[in-house]
């Protein structure tokens, strides 16, 4: 529901964002290339520290999911890297397409609760879960890599996806302020209403600008920011989270 909300507000405002930072001894395929390793370089090691802290018992399971989703949200800011050049430049969703397939063998075909991804991504330790808020979330990837490259809708989408929707539940869960039932369902609690928390929403609006900011800081975007529309990113992404 977010990732619609958010594309129909921002639809008329596809404007592209910098062009490639040029490695000018470098051929395009071949810069490409490097761009695409580095990313998968990045993702490796930021869910190897996850995995590692969550073993000796550093992190909380949620904690860890939260820092990887926060992290793979960033990986926009390799996006630069990618010469537009050559069609090579579609390498940059090599990684998402890859965890893609990944996220759904581990958790629908291959279910196996020891998994490393599994720890540190799933809410409860069950494999099935892989297929829902971490596919969803590289499938958007996806999306946003090819349809949406370097525009301010994809950097939009990963902003609030990545940040907002990121921080809001840790918050919500620590520091729970102002309880109010969603649309959604409690399994554990057998179908009851789910509830979520005005200091979570307040963290979801908060945290989708943050991320917004952010990432066009990093990507090298121009620094005059349209804070209209990204209030009303942020506002519109932070009804489409309370709701479901």
């Amino acid at each position: 529901p977010s990732l619609s909300l958010t594309h129909s507000l921002t639809h008329s405002y596809r404007h592209h964002l910098p062009s490639s930072i040029i490695i000018t001894t470098m051929e395009p395929l071949h810069q490409n290339i490097l761009a695409c390793l580095s990313t998968l370089v990045y993702i490796k090691v930021i869910l190897a520290v996850c995995d590692y802290a969550l073993a000796r018992g550093w992190l909380q399971m949620d904690l860890s999911r939260k820092m990887v989703h926060v992290a793979a949200g960033s990986w926009s800011l390799f996006w630069p890297y990618f010469d537009e050049s050559h069609w090579s430049w579609q390498l940059n969703v090599a990684i998402p397409a890859v965890y893609s397939v990944q996220l759904f063998a581990k958790g629908a075909l291959f279910p196996n609760p020891n998994d490393p991804d599994v720890k540190s991504m799933s809410r409860t330790g069950k494999p099935i879960e892989l297929c829902y808020g971490p596919l969803f979330f590289t499938l958007v990837m996806l999306y946003c890599g090819l349809y949406q490259f370097k525009t301010n809708v994809g950097v939009y989408m990963m902003g609030a996806l990545g940040f907002g929707d990121g921080l809001a539940p840790l918050v919500g869960k620590r520091f729970p302020y102002g309880r109010y039932p969603t649309l959604g369902s409690d399994n554990k609690s057998l179908g009851r209403p789910c509830y979520k928390t005005v200091s979570g929403s307040l963290t979801m609006f908060l945290a989708t600008i943050l991320g917004i900011v952010c990432l066009r800081w990093g990507i090298g975007a121009p620094q005059i920011l349209d804070w209209p529309e990204i209030l009303r990113v942020a506002t519109a992404a932070t009804v489409a989270e309370a709701a479901t």
